[in-house]
């Protein structure tokens, strides 16, 4: 969530600064200067944003696949029972509270997945966004320096995707609830 935040704020400050620049045919060179600046930064900005998500997803790999995995087997329980009342029979009568409780579990283990799902959801989003603000900016802008600067901010933003998965086994989105 932290992620696709500040993912978010360097997509406002980038198309402040795409339209800063596109605003006239030829940047003075002040301007210039600093606009390159700008757009460094924010490479740095997306870089460094880069390498805390790999760590993030390093280090929340493993308890991701784990937290999926024990969520998708009580779900399965959850939903079996729903077809079979026999499991909640108690000493011959159901047990009320037995069930609203695993519905109340069920309900809260979708609620856990749906979260992590989002986030990632999000982030994936803002990144996306990104990549387009760039080439739109790219395709717009006329001045040589600031076109290669662009130029080099969507070939980084290309070799640096940022789709989440479970160790590996399966994607972290939307997707998820789906398959």
């Amino acid at each position: 969530y932290l992620l696709s935040r500040c993912s978010r704020s360097m997509n406002i400050r980038l198309a402040a600064l795409t339209s800063v620049v596109t605003s006239d045919s030829r940047l003075q060179r002040g301007r210039d200067a600093c606009v390159l600046r700008q757009l460094f930064r924010l490479k740095m900005l997306q870089m460094d944003l880069y390498k805390i998500y790999r760590t993030a997803k390093s280090v929340y790999g493993f308890p991701n696949l784990l937290l999926v995995l024990n969520n998708l087997l009580n779900l399965s329980f959850v939903f079996y029972s729903i077809f079979d009342y026999r499991i909640f029979i108690f000493k011959g009568g159901y047990d009320t509270i037995l069930i609203y409780s695993v519905q109340l579990w069920a309900f809260f283990e979708i609620f856990v997945m749906l979260s992590i799902t989002s986030a990632n959801e999000n982030l994936r989003k803002e990144v996306d966004r990104t990549e387009k603000l760039v080439i739109d900016a790219m395709l717009k802008v006329e001045d040589y320096p600031v076109r290669r600067e662009l130029r080099l901010f969507a070939l980084q933003l290309l070799h640096t995707p940022f789709r989440s998965s479970a160790c590996g086994f399966f994607p972290l989105d939307l997707t998820l609830f789906t398959s």
